[in-house]
């Protein structure tokens, strides 16, 4: 009999870096007689389309999640008898903390079909910081300003309560693995699911340098209700590069002397000529001493103390320093699109101004 397995997350553990493994895995997972449904929970019907949909599943009462698992297990069957899947794969991280709400669903699935679910967790130290940055800063999801992290993860950290309500779930295969920051998400998947998946060579959603979140947290801060990464994207980031380059980096090159008596050198018999035959000595005067050149990689501190190299990399001079690069490329990127702006402001109250006076001409005659 065919079997579904379900990654249900928890969120922060890899998962959009499975879902494109899983997504972009259509041959492979069709030589192992299996195949990805996705996300969400469109073959139940109308109404259950996104993540619109999954809410509606949790809502629904005990009744309705058992005629709608019949449903579902119905039509996988159907399509494994037809196709000769035997292995059906779903995953979404909002399934993780809907353990008890999905309960209904999950168990009258498992009295149909066999049911696995996959669930991964992440140590608190590492998950909370991750977790707040992404829903507490990068994406607002909370009415009001941006949280501190205490009062956010206070909230977040009921997540894993979910966990201990899986283990009840009826007719259920759970497995739990661990995550950290080593684990390489597809390749652990598969050999829970008992699948061979390509790998996915790029780590999808990782954190923004902490210059970013500065700046989005300022932004997103501003407005009352939640903020999608996107409104930053399109207001703030439109005309910026990426990456963002480095002012440290420029303000060494534009200093930078490294080689100049060794080039001078090389024209020595001009230089020589000159002297001889005009009187004008050219290598006489010492070479300038150099004004010290900013590291990009180790800036000191911003009073221009000197750097304890054996004490800890500050961190936070570092975050200033790259706020700082941001903050002067949105300032030249948005400098452009004003003068331009008003360049075709200017050039249509011109035409605007001539055409009047043009009207105003024919009219006196």
């Amino acid at each position: 009999m065919a079997r579904i397995v379900f990654h249900v997350g928890m969120g922060k553990t890899g998962t959009t870096s499975l879902q494109r493994a899983l997504g972009g895995a259509g041959a492979a997972l069709g030589e192992q007689k299996a195949r990805y449904l996705g996300m969400w929970f469109e073959r139940l019907g109308a109404g259950y389309e996104g993540f619109a949909g999954l809410r509606a599943l949790a809502r629904a009462d005990a009744a309705e999640q058992q005629a709608l698992a019949e449903r579902f297990a119905a039509g996988l069957l159907a399509e494994a008898a037809a196709s000769g899947v035997e292995t059906f794969v779903h995953s979404n991280e909002s399934i993780f903390e809907r353990a008890a709400a999905l309960t209904p669903f999950f168990e009258r699935l498992a009295a149909r079909m066999p049911v696995g679910v996959v669930a991964y967790l992440r140590p608190p130290r590492e998950w909370l910081p991750s977790a707040f940055a992404q829903w507490g800063v990068w994406h607002k999801t909370q009415p009001g300003p941006v949280p501190d992290f205490a009062t956010l993860a206070g909230k977040l950290i009921r997540t894993y309560d979910a966990i201990t309500v899986w283990p009840q779930v009826a007719g259920v295969e759970l497995v739990v693995r661990r995550f950290g920051r080593d684990t390489e998400i597809v390749a652990d998947f598969g050999a829970a699911a008992g699948l061979a998946l390509p790998a996915e060579p790029t780590r999808h959603q990782t954190r923004a340098e902490p210059a970013e979140m500065v700046l989005r947290g300022l932004y997103n801060d501003r407005f009352q209700g939640p903020v999608m990464p996107g409104q930053f994207n399109a207001t703030v980031l439109k005309a910026v590069r990426t990456p963002v380059p480095s002012v440290a980096r420029m303000a060494a090159l534009t200093e930078d002397r490294e080689g100049l008596e060794a080039i001078v050198a090389r024209k020595r018999d001009t230089f020589a000529f000159i002297e001889a035959r005009f009187g004008i000595d050219m290598l006489g005067e010492p070479p300038p001493a150099p004004d010290p050149v900013p590291d990009p990689e180790a800036a000191g501190p911003a009073d221009g103390g000197d750097r304890d190299e054996s004490g800890p990399r500050d961190e936070s001079g570092d975050r200033d320093a790259r706020l700082i690069d941001f903050l002067v490329e949105l300032t030249l990127a948005q400098s452009i699109r004003i003068t331009r702006l008003e360049r075709t402001v200017e050039g249509l109250s011109q035409a605007l101004a001539e055409r009047d006076a043009g009207e105003a001409g024919d009219g006196e005659h």
